[in-house]
């Protein structure tokens, strides 16, 4: 069922989270991309991604799972993590000396 499924994607994101503490990126980011597949829509997945990915100095791919996060957050008219998610995706951007985009996102946020 849904519930099921929604249930083990919070277990991975929370054991992803564990892995990071440990500094094991790489098994983190098995655990988050596990997530993603049973729940594609969970915006904490992707910032989360994008965490891992950063600290792989994978920047452009950081930005990219940032951006889908703050994609799937903005549907959350309630949602108080929309200005994080841009703060966090305008530091992305200085990572790459993207100041436009990361004033841009800044300034949203």
């Amino acid at each position: 069922t849904q519930e099921v499924t929604e249930y083990k994607a919070t277990n991975n994101i929370m054991a992803a989270f564990e892995k990071l503490d440990q500094d094991k990126t790489e098994e983190a980011l098995v655990l988050i991309n596990k997530a993603i597949e049973q729940s594609a829509n969970s915006a904490v997945a992707y910032t989360l991604k994008a965490e891992v990915l950063n600290n792989q100095k994978k920047h452009v791919e950081a930005i990219s799972a940032q951006t889908k996060a703050i994609e799937l957050e903005k549907g959350n008219i309630y949602s108080s993590l929309i200005p994080n998610f841009y703060n966090t995706r305008g530091f992305l951007y200085l990572e790459i000396d993207d100041i436009d985009n990361a004033i841009k996102d800044f300034e949203t946020g």
